[in-house]
């Protein structure tokens, strides 16, 4: 049922009109406003748990309208960012005006405020770019992300590249062991290396995957967390 629910991910987000995200680092937090300015709202979504899960990962690239919880409210996420990229063009071609309160409140946190927004819109528009660009960012995107199975990282890749359902069986088929961290000393070191070698194992036919689909391939996939990959 696991593998199944996977495989649909892809499709329930990209079909879905609305996606609701609920982070308690947002909903759970007082402090956490729909009221605040817009570096304020981008600067605690990019900090939440959210943007570091791996099958998050999807609800972000696929989703046509993201809407966040915060504690007082729900943000549509999409004015946030209009609003912020015109106060930031405006920031940037006007000279600061004393009776210009917007200008003078976004103008000392421009720095913040560009670096908020780009990592938003470069996990917003990820799914626009050619394949190989695609790849690209999306593994750039997933190095800060985690997931307690191991094994989901080269399908969640392969379902945001669009590859077939004999593609995704291909890689689901090769096992990958869960070791729980709470298994004795001897046990688990023997598990963890038997999960790396499974690991290889699936990124080897995911590699395999991406030259049949003609794709070349970034060097940080090679070398990046090579642990996993040896």
């Amino acid at each position: 049922y696991r593998k199944k629910a996977i495989n649909k991910m892809a499709t329930t987000y990209r079909d879905a009109d609305k996606i609701l995200v609920l982070d308690a680092n947002l909903f759970a937090d007082s402090r956490a406003s729909c009221q605040a300015d817009h570096t304020e709202i981008f600067t605690r979504i990019i900090s939440t748990n959210w943007m570091r899960r791996l099958w998050t990962f999807q609800e972000g690239v696929l989703g046509k309208s993201l809407y966040f919880v915060f504690a007082d409210g729900v943000v549509d996420i999409q004015n946030s960012v209009f609003s912020l990229q015109r106060l930031l063009e405006k920031a940037s071609s006007s000279l600061l005006q004393p009776e210009d309160h917007q200008l003078r409140d976004i103008y000392p946190g421009q720095t913040i405020s560009r670096s908020a927004l780009k990592q938003y819109t470069n996990l917003r528009t990820l799914a626009e770019k050619q394949k190989e660009d695609k790849l690209a960012l999306m593994w750039n995107n997933m190095q800060w992300r985690s997931t307690s199975w191991a094994s989901d990282e080269t399908v969640c890749m392969a379902l945001l590249l669009g590859f077939s359902s004999d593609n995704i069986k291909a890689i689901q088929d090769i096992d990958v062991v869960y070791v729980d961290p709470d298994t004795d000393p001897h046990t688990q070191t023997s598990l963890e290396l038997l999960q790396r070698t499974q690991l290889a194992a699936r990124y080897k036919t995911f590699l395999q995957l991406l030259r049949q689909h003609k794709m070349r391939i970034p060097r940080g996939l090679i070398f990046t967390r090579s642990e996993e990959r040896r």
